[in-house]
């Protein structure tokens, strides 16, 4: 097969979480002989447009500036600032997809996969304009659109971007989803009635290397995350303050950069000297951290599905992990590790100190998790479920 993904995050670049597991994603095509694109916008380098090869991967970028702006001195004569900015939207829309079909067409492209949300195909203004199909399958994957968090994280809904989303879903020819949870939110939020297909994103297999190897001391509890009241850290400081009063050796390490100053207020100061901050840690240095680690607590209030949560399971540590959104997808609680409600305080330091007395629990909801990530998870796994799942579109859409 020949495949394009739409990314404008793909490494080396600063990314986020979709980049890293593209790009896990497209490494893995490769290497089983399917021939890789990936383009996407990007502010960084100069040129119009790059291309280089990445282990097996064409990587094209496109730099933002040099068509960003097509057309607005054209329209620049109108006043309704509304109408404006939707000329503005159809053309980086418009040619944006130019790019992609010349792509598709020079590299003989049999399926274009891209994020649910793509600023020139999702415009965060607002506006609704009309979505033309692609002349090749286009893949649509669920990672959390514009209405999607709007919804989860409470914010005040827009109606005119649900409409978005809904257009966009309804233009794609296949729809896969990143978790059970989010796929909900698309069938029901958007009234989608097309089936979606749940493919969860694959874990590194060195993640999983030598992890038998590395056994927890201490009693040093770990999280890793943005410091921020969404992550559920500030209810994990208060619970760690209940904790550290009858567990004189523990210690609690937050890994991450975010609201620390804020946090730091809600530490008992007789507890203060037994948490570490450490700031801002590179995501390759994050296996060493979850390694020095007695276990990991998670108890974030929203995920769409977490890549945290399956590293510290690939280490072979055990994991306090929330029971919102697709927590339960993950963790079954006390056989593979522990669900909390990210408000309930007292629930977490209780949870923390029944990991912290009973070590053989411990050790076994360790050893459960890391068999289960290997068995569900790991890139072999879960390639080989994406490759069929291309291969059942590109034939269906050829008929």
């Amino acid at each position: 097969m020949n495949l394009l993904y739409y990314c404008d995050e793909y490494p080396p670049v600063r990314n986020g979480g979709i980049g890293t597991v593209v790009k896990l994603v497209a490494e893995a095509m490769a290497k089983r002989g399917h021939r890789v694109i990936v383009a996407g916008k990007y502010w960084e380098g100069q040129s119009r447009q790059t291309i280089e090869e990445i282990n097996g991967v064409t990587v094209i970028r496109w730099h933002k500036g040099s068509y960003r702006t097509l057309g607005i001195r054209a329209c620049d004569f109108i006043r309704d600032e509304k109408r404006l900015r939707t000329l503005k939207a159809q053309r980086i829309l418009d040619r944006t997809r130019l790019l992609l079909e010349r792509v598709v067409k020079e590299h003989q492209v049999d399926l274009l996969e891209m994020p649910d949300y793509v600023d020139s195909f999702i415009y965060n203004d607002g506006i609704v304009f009309p979505r033309k199909h692609f002349s090749i399958p286009l893949l649509l994957r669920v990672h959390g659109s514009v209405s999607f968090l709007y919804h989860h994280l409470q914010y005040v809904e827009n109606e005119e971007r649900t409409k978005q989303d809904k257009r966009l879903f309804d233009s794609a020819d296949a729809v896969s989803a990143v978790s059970a949870f989010s796929k909900r939110y698309v069938e029901e939020g958007l009234c989608f009635d097309k089936p979606i297909e749940v493919i969860y994103n694959p874990i590194e297999d060195k993640l999983f290397a030598n992890a038998s190897e590395s056994l927890p001391v201490g009693q040093t509890i770990l999280f890793f995350g943005k410091i921020a009241a969404m992550k559920g850290v500030y209810s994990l400081i208060k619970a760690f303050n209940i904790v550290a009063e009858k567990n004189p050796q523990a210690r609690l390490r937050l890994v991450g950069s975010g609201d620390i100053n804020q946090a730091k207020q809600l530490v008992d100061s007789r507890f203060a000297d037994r948490i570490e901050w450490t700031g801002f840690v590179p995501h390759e240095e994050i296996g060493n951290e979850i390694d020095k680690a007695a276990f990991c607590v998670l108890p974030s209030y929203f995920e769409n599905f977490s890549m945290a949560a399956l590293e510290v399971l690939a280490r072979k540590r055990a994991l306090i992990y929330t029971n919102r959104a697709s927590g339960s997808e993950l963790i079954e609680d006390g056989e593979n590790g522990l669900l909390v409600n990210p408000d309930d305080v007292v629930q977490i330091a209780d949870k923390m100190e029944l990991l912290l007395s009973d070590t053989t629990l411990r050790d076994c909801l360790a050893e459960k998790g890391y068999e289960m990530c290997r068995r569900r998870f790991s890139t072999d796994v879960i390639i080989s479920q994406m490759e069929s799942y291309y291969e059942e579109i590109i034939a269906r859409c050829r008929k």
